[in-house]
């Protein structure tokens, strides 16, 4: 599991611009929630570097910041 969060972290920083662009077509969204979560993701990925080994800090963070509602 550890690894897979590592990889799935790299794989979104390696691809930032593909993802904040379809985040950006998120903030037009009627739906509050759908904005408020893009423009989150937005920002933790705008200034994201690769990491090397599992973060349990910002894991919990970023799980966190999904599951607010």
């Amino acid at each position: 599991m550890y690894q897979a969060f590592v990889n799935t972290f790299n794989a979104m920083v390696e691809n930032k611009e593909y993802f904040i662009e379809k985040w950006k077509k998120e903030l037009k969204s009627e739906n509050v929630l759908v904005r408020y979560k893009a423009k989150q993701f937005m920002g933790i990925l705008a200034d994201a570097e690769k990491v090397e080994e599992f973060d349990v800090i910002m894991f919990l963070g970023l799980l966190r910041k999904m599951g607010r509602r």
